[in-house]
């Protein structure tokens, strides 16, 4: 049996700065000493999906310090439900898998333990006792798609895809009609690195990729590929070429050529999850995220803004203002707590979606 090495960090403390408001709200939180294993994603550092999980519970141990957070770093999917099983033996409470390939991990061991609360971030799992946090990543390939139907000069767009799997399949059947919806003319270069997680962290591939669909007269590519999109900003700077970042804001790794990021605010879900938890207000019941509700937001085209021009950069707001407008009233865009419409119920907690924190 392949061995899957897995490595452990407890989080001990933190050194971020908090203003008086965030230490006030801390300070409210009910105590506890409730236990929260991450299961982390596959890929390494430098992935902007897992920077925002970082980010998420990083705010997420300043804010409610009577939680024991720890987080495994799996090297592969193989029998990782066999780690989950140990952990769930070991006595952790909430036990967290974030990316689609943990819901069938937890589908497979959920029943054995049905006094534990398993959560699956960015996947849906079968089990009723199985949390699933969701995001709508079609509505965010739809945005992306939008943009890069404006901003193409030539109409040749490319798409790089990281792992053959459904959620990256969302993300280019979403790009795809954004796309069309803007330009008809355009046309749409598909290209998926792998079939495996290794298709997030193959910087090599990115690039190569991205490399190959400029030179063939793409001027403008969209990478949901995790790390191996860094691979595929590099061919753009050198290609002098336009990049839709992903997950993360990534304006920053080259400026002037990552036109906008698709940011996922998977930092945001997290910190509504674990404030559930501190607060004992969680409940299996799903949760969605998507445009609607800020699951996803543009970046601020620091670097791009003057490049785009007025006309083209309202026309991006537009689409984002008109996309929000048509999900919020979506089956996907509320939360799905029926407790919000009921007034005879207890309201879930003040945290709302895309906000740090209300007190």
């Amino acid at each position: 049996m392949k061995k899957v090495f897995l490595s452990l960090l407890l989080i001990a403390a933190f050194t971020i700065p908090l203003t008086s408001s965030l230490l006030n709200a801390a300070e409210l939180m009910t105590e506890s000493s409730v236990s929260v294993i991450f299961f982390m994603p596959i890929g390494n550092s430098l992935d902007p999906f897992i920077q925002m999980c970082e980010k998420g519970i990083h705010v997420s141990a300043a804010l409610f310090p009577g939680l024991k957070i720890a987080r495994v770093y799996p090297y592969s999917d193989d029998y990782v439900h066999e780690y989950i099983k140990f952990a769930a033996m070991r006595g952790h409470e909430y036990i967290v898998g974030i990316g689609s390939y943990y819901a069938g991990a937890f589908d497979k061991i959920a029943d054995e333990f049905p006094n534990k609360n398993f959560i699956v971030i960015d996947g849906k799992s079968s089990k009723k006792n199985v949390k699933s946090v969701i995001f709508n990543n079609k509505e965010a390939g739809v945005l992306a798609g939008a943009a890069a139907g404006i901003l193409t000069s030539n109409n040749k767009i490319g798409f790089i895809g990281g792992r053959e799997t459904g959620i990256i399949f969302d993300f280019e059947k979403g790009f795809a009609e954004g796309i069309k919806k803007h330009n008809k003319k355009a046309e749409l270069t598909v290209k998926y690195i792998s079939k495996g997680n290794d298709g997030y962290t193959n910087q090599k591939a990115g690039f190569e990729i991205a490399d190959a669909m400029y030179k063939n007269g793409a001027d403008i590519i969209f990478a949901a590929a995790g790390a191996s999109g860094l691979g595929s900003i590099e061919a753009a700077r050198l290609n002098k070429k336009m990049i839709i970042g992903v997950d993360a804001d990534q304006d920053e790794l080259a400026r002037g050529i990552v036109m906008t990021s698709i940011i996922k605010r998977l930092d945001t879900s997290i910190v509504n999850l674990l404030q559930s938890i501190a607060t004992a207000k969680y409940d299996c019941k799903e949760t969605v995220y998507n445009l609607a509700n800020v699951g996803f937001a543009l970046s601020n085209f620091t670097y791009s803004k003057n490049k785009i021009g007025k006309e083209k950069l309202d026309k991006i707001y537009d689409e984002l203002f008109n996309l929000k407008k048509k999900y919020e009233y979506s089956e996907r865009s509320k939360l799905q707590d029926p407790s919000d419409n009921d007034s005879t119920k207890s309201r879930r907690g003040k945290y709302k979606p895309g906000q740090i924190f209300r007190k």
